[in-house]
């Protein structure tokens, strides 16, 4: 289909739209790599990468995450605090970066 994109813009905008979909589907999402399913008994990090955050503010995540059956981990910038953050920008990013490396975590979850 050719359009005219000045007299039909929304039928233009919609093709487009459709091209970049069609693109995603085939070309993109074919080489993403997708994690596995979590199963009962796999671990699960919690990390913060921006504000600080209390072990206390994570009891609710930590709970379901326990009735799934699923360990919980705790990173380092957990109750680290620098001013409004988890602690300072290399704490926050090694931190993160290790549970990303750790061959025994299955998922990270930025708190």
């Amino acid at each position: 289909m050719n359009y005219d994109c000045q007299e039909k813009r929304t039928d233009c905008l919609q093709y487009y739209l459709k091209s970049l979909i069609f693109y995603y589907f085939e070309v993109i999402n074919k080489n993403m790599i997708s994690p596995n399913y979590l199963k009962e008994g796999a671990t699960v990090a919690i990390v913060s990468t921006a504000r600080k955050i209390s072990k206390k503010e994570l009891i609710p995540a930590i709970t379901i995450l326990k009735k799934w059956g699923l360990k919980v981990v705790l990173g380092k910038s957990i109750e680290a605090e620098e001013h409004q953050f988890a602690g300072n920008d290399k704490l926050r990013t090694s931190d993160f970066q290790a549970m990303l490396d750790h061959p025994g975590i299955d998922a990270v979850w930025c708190a």
